[in-house]
């Protein structure tokens, strides 16, 4: 199986986490990836904090207004480009996809009308959970 780098994204209500891990080399088993570059930002809808990890580098830090969700998946790309950290897939973690969805599935555009349609389930979370996939979609 070919090494693949995979950006996971988790959307909090006003958070974002993301961290790039390589999976696919037989030495790492099936359950876990070696992290390769890590970070998050903090207070997203004021002045925000961010901090970015690469490998054992020292971690970039710092702090400016982050109007939303998009900006903020938008702003951890740019850190990951500028870094030359590159990915192959995109992973996101919605809140609540009621009876439909209990495993991971390919996002098109049937799943995020789903998504959508679920976010009386959580309110909070999906409508944000949605904001990153569509930032990421750019």
């Amino acid at each position: 199986m070919p090494i693949m780098r995979i950006l996971s994204i988790n959307a909090g209500s006003s958070s974002l986490k993301f961290q790039v891990s390589e999976w696919g080399d037989a030495t790492l088993g099936t359950t876990t990836g070696r992290p390769i570059a890590a970070g998050s930002i903090r207070s997203i809808g004021e002045r925000s904090k961010y901090c970015l990890a690469v490998g054992d580098g020292i971690p970039v830090n710092g702090e400016e207004p982050i109007r939303d969700h998009e900006e903020a998946v938008q702003k951890a790309l740019l850190g990951l480009r500028e870094a030359s950290v590159s990915y192959d897939a995109v992973g996101h973690r919605i809140v609540h996809g009621g009876g439909r969805f209990a495993e991971a599935v390919r996002i098109d555009e049937a799943v995020i009308a789903a998504i959508r349609d679920l976010s009386d389930l959580a309110p909070i979370h999906n409508p944000i959970g949605l904001a990153g996939i569509r930032a990421c979609r750019k």
